[in-house]
């Protein structure tokens, strides 16, 4: 018997999930992206992604895990560096969306990783701009 892996585990169905996980890391990278230079709680986060998309509901695990997704080179290969806020016992974690580590990408599961290097996001070139849904 073989079993397929893929980067969002083994529950993951693309005819189910495909388009629900594609736009969620779109709208997370968007909220990130607008905010890059402050780092973000992930009730912070999830705050701005229901203030944004009101219809929508973003769990705390998932944007999580989607944030560790666009570290992966499929997803654009950004930093998404974490660090604690406060006292370090408390375990509230910050995130911050820095750089694209690689210049380009082949489009991933989905098809969901090339567009985020050339498209939605291009290098910045010291304008201040807010990408808008």
């Amino acid at each position: 018997m073989s079993t397929k892996t893929n980067t969002f585990g083994p529950d993951y169905n693309e005819q189910h999930d495909g388009k629900r996980i594609a736009t969620q890391l779109d709208r997370i990278l968007l909220v990130m992206h607008n905010n890059r230079h402050t780092w973000l709680t992930l009730p912070e986060i999830v705050t701005q992604l229901q203030n944004r998309y009101p219809d929508n509901i973003f769990p705390e695990n998932s944007v999580q895990a989607q944030l560790r997704h666009l570290r992966k080179k499929e997803f654009g290969g950004w930093e998404v560096p974490k660090r604690h806020r406060g006292n370090v016992k408390s375990g509230l974690w910050e995130w911050n969306l820095g750089t694209k580590k690689i210049p380009l990408v082949s489009t991933g599961p989905s098809g969901i990783g090339g567009p985020y290097q050339s498209e939605m996001f291009p290098e910045p070139k010291g304008q201040n701009y807010d990408m808008e849904a």
